[in-house]
């Protein structure tokens, strides 16, 4: 029985005995075998009686249960007011509770407390007279919504900034402490000043969506509900990781009606920063094409956070001109990268100070350099992995078959404004109770960082490679990140084949590696053939098969493809174009978003 409970039920098996702990199940089992009667009176006065004699020393342990429990009962009865309420008095609970688990780690939510957010929300959105309870039920059901979301990540990086510990306070005392998350008017503050920009925090419920939006001239948040089918729900919450481009329009059209109602509060090219909820974590929402023809992402520069109070922590890396980076790229020696090595040259050479690591990129070295100095931004263009079983294992390859991952990340504290992982998957994170994500996001926030960009699927390596020369040109003019991430984006969706074999002929010329350079060429002469101009991928094949020998194992696969481009042009009507969006597809241009500081 102990492996499957949580870490608050496995204390309260420790503390109070494995019998104690049946009672509370047994209780509950007979209270809904009464309400399923239809006596529900008779399950309600069951409930309070044995929470008295189960819980007499005040311990919490029942007291929030029961609460929930009594709420789910008053539903049933037709009294939504009152089942509020207990709902209320089991939030005031679970914060005390919380204070009495003194490792922030452990503070993890139940089950049944997603269930009571979830359905005090609901109260607070759907039923008037709850909402009547409240002078602004709006900025009420906002409150629970951060209430309810990455709390132990809130606590830990409370614990870990240097800035939170009071002078003359004990930092053990410190740590003890629960972070409260912020209050409306203090999340106001931390949008931009000019109020063209706003925030969106989505809460997905067993039935229906709600989104919270705030702006700084707005006196309450305004909420946008939807009611939706658990099939809608997971349809949005469809997440792309194929090889290759695929279409999904229903999610996208289902998306796209989510969101029409959010668009008049935010100006076009305001930013948008969006708080996403359980599955839409994995979504990646400023892709979603809008009726006017534009996606999200193309209409505002967008930035991403677990939950608005997370900002606050975020923010305080302040801003001012990029000095400093470390790239560390292409650092397996049997799995090379073709863009990988180029695109991490072009980065370091637009700062005035760079360390540059590449096949010496150990995870010794890394940590070293990591451990000895702080860097503006970190940049990694390596291979990486998502581990779904084990999240914290999920990490970043490097050289000497070592990695980095995100349980090395928790270990480290990192003066860094941003840290880009140029790599597959890099975003992903297992979503647990509490909508606590586990992976090298997560890791990399607690570590210090201000903002992260990351992937949500296995990236294409030249587009990305595109993308980050784009992002990071915009960002050293002066652009905010979010701007200049948005920016790279539009400039990879609608790059022409010329464009793209321009970018691919440059990176040639900085390749020394015959291996490499012959992959490149494979790749332009496709892209000619793209265009139609079968003659100059003829041309450039046979360069590639004057330095290879007859006997080589690519002799043949070359020559058959050459073969096919000299056939094509026999047969060719209509002149070559070169105008055709190479990586229109939001496959290509859409994966990476940006996690935290926006500026």
């Amino acid at each position: 029985m102990k492996n499957h409970l949580s870490y608050p039920e496995r204390l309260l098996v420790r503390t109070q005995g494995i019998t104690w702990a049946w009672d509370i199940a047994i209780t509950q089992d007979a209270a809904v075998t009464l309400a399923r009667a239809g006596r529900i009176a008779e399950a309600d006065a069951l409930i309070v009686d044995r929470a008295a004699n189960l819980d007499p020393h005040g311990n919490l342990w029942f007291e929030l249960p029961s609460r929930i429990a009594r709420a789910d009962l008053a539903i049933q009865d037709g009294d939504r007011v009152g089942a509020y309420l207990l709902l209320l008095e089991a939030f005031t609970i679970l914060e005390k509770r919380r204070l009495r688990i003194s490792d922030p780690s452990y503070r993890t939510q139940l089950d049944i407390e997603d269930f009571a957010f979830e359905l005090a929300v609901e109260l607070l959105t759907k039923d008037l007279a709850v909402r009547e309870i409240h002078e602004d039920p709006a900025t009420e059901a906002f409150r629970i919504s951060e209430l309810s979301r990455s709390r132990v990540l809130l606590d830990l990086l409370h614990q870990a900034s240097d800035t939170e510990v009071a002078s003359g306070t004990d930092p053990a005392d410190q740590a003890a402490e629960a972070f409260s998350p912020l209050g409306y008017a203090e999340i106001q503050q931390l949008l931009p000043k000019d109020r063209e920009a706003a925030l969106a925090e989505f809460f997905i419920g067993h039935a229906y969506v709600a989104i919270f939006v705030v702006r700084r001239d707005y006196s309450e948040p305004v909420v946008i509900r939807y009611d939706l089918t658990e099939e809608d729900v997971e349809l949005v919450a469809r997440r792309r990781t194929t090889d290759e481009p695929t279409d999904d329009e229903a999610t996208e059209k289902l998306m796209a009606r989510v969101l029409a109602e959010l668009l008049p509060h935010v100006k076009p090219k305001g930013l948008l920063w969006l708080v996403p909820h359980r599955q839409l974590h994995h979504l990646p929402l400023h892709a979603i094409p809008l009726a006017e023809g534009q996606t999200l992402g193309a209409r505002h520069p967008v930035c991403y956070t677990p939950s608005a109070s997370v900002m606050h922590f975020c923010a305080r890396r302040g801003g001012g001109p990029y000095q400093s980076v470390l790239t560390v790229a292409d650092t397996v020696e049997d799995r090379a990268l073709l863009h990988a090595r180029a695109e991490a040259t072009a980065v370091a050479a637009l700062f005035d100070d760079a360390v540059k690591l590449g096949k010496e990129a150990t995870r010794q070295r890394v940590e070293q350099l990591l451990g000895e100095r702080s860097f503006d931004v970190v940049h990694i263009a390596a291979h990486g992995f998502y581990d779904s079983g084990r999240p914290l294992d999920s990490g970043i390859d490097l050289a000497g078959s070592g990695k980095l991952t995100a349980r090395d990340f928790l270990g480290m504290r990192l003066d860094t404004r941003l840290v880009v992982l140029s790599a597959c998957e890099s975003g992903l994170g297992e979503q647990r109770s509490g909508d606590e994500l586990f992976g090298l996001t997560r890791a990399l926030l607690y570590a210090g960082v201000g903002s992260v960009l990351v992937s949500l699927w296995k990236v294409d390596d030249a587009s990305t490679g595109l993308l980050m020369r784009s992002f990071y040109q915009k960002l050293m003019n002066g652009m905010p990140k979010a701007n200049a991430l948005s920016a790279a984006q539009s400039d990879v969706a609608t790059s022409t084949l010329a464009q793209v074999i321009t970018y691919c002929e440059e990176v040639r010329a900085v390749s020394v590696d015959p291996a490499e350079i012959r992959s490149l060429n494979l790749e332009i002469a496709d892209l000619h053939t793209r265009a139609g101009d079968h003659r100059a991928a003829a041309g450039v094949l046979s360069q590639v098969l004057e330095n290879l020998d007859e006997d080589d194992p690519e002799t043949l696969e070359i020559s058959r493809f050459k073969a096919r481009c000299l056939a094509q042009l026999r047969r060719a009507s209509s002149r070559p174009d070169y105008t055709p969006r190479r990586y229109e597809d939001s496959y290509y241009w859409a994966p990476f978003v940006l996690t935290g500081d926006w500026r």
